[in-house]
């Protein structure tokens, strides 16, 4: 026996919405605004660097000196359909169609032929209520780990950053930023902090990582192309 197309499609939608009654949909917005996320270019002016970069940087506490090049840098922008969410037939939450932005960064350190991943973060924006298109979005860069930490957090509202020297060049307009793991003593073999120090227009100049009280690594930038 022979069924026609649209028959057999009718019955097996009606099957899906007997089995729940809640479900989630995606909806042609043709007719409804779609909305624009983006971060501000005044903070992503930091840590946003041109893949193929290079930055030699001196861990001051072992004296070793490290090559690292940018061989991710990537700002991308995704389209999201509206998501309608319904129980019993009835809508009870809805989010529209809207674009966002995420950035990733990754530092690649070379010895020799031997490639490592030595810094690793990225960011996005979150899309909340009230709904509204943004080109001012906060950049909150975080560690790709489990732990996520926040290694930058910098808003469009942030000021003119300090003037620091590093092995005697001066870096202006920089921005310091502190993550550590949540242990209360300091002085505790378990305690872990770092800070990380970025110019505007040129990246990560100094990261230092202390353990306990002691500095375990002091990693300052000595040139960059």
């Amino acid at each position: 026996m022979k069924y026609n197309h649209s028959i057999l499609l009718l019955i097996f939608i009606s099957s899906l919405l007997f089995q729940s009654c809640a479900k989630v949909t995606l909806t042609d917005n043709s007719s409804d605004e779609t909305y624009h996320l983006s971060f501000s270019r005044h903070a992503l002016d930091y840590v946003n660097l041109t893949e193929g970069k290079y930055f030699i940087y001196k861990d001051s506490v072992t004296s070793l000196i490290d090559s690292m090049i940018a061989t991710e840098s990537k700002l991308e922008s995704t389209f999201v359909p509206k998501v309608k969410l319904t129980f019993d037939y009835t809508t009870w939450d809805e989010t529209p169609a809207h674009y966002y932005e995420k950035y990733s960064l990754t530092l690649t350190k070379f010895t020799g032929n031997v490639q490592t991943a030595w810094f690793r973060a990225g960011a996005e924006t979150i899309f909340r209520k009230p709904y509204t298109s943004s080109d001012t979005i906060e950049v909150e860069l975080n560690e790709l780990s489990p732990f996520s930490n926040a290694l930058f957090k910098f808003s469009e509202t942030n000021g003119p950053g300090i003037s620091i020297v590093i092995e005697g060049k001066t870096y202006n307009d920089v921005f310091i930023a502190t993550t550590d793991n949540g242990v209360q003593d300091t002085t505790s073999q378990y305690y872990t902090k770092d800070i990380f120090y970025w110019a505007k227009g040129i990246g990560l100049i100094k990261w230092q990582t202390f353990s306990g009280a002691n500095v375990a690594k002091n990693y300052v930038l000595l040139r960059n192309n």
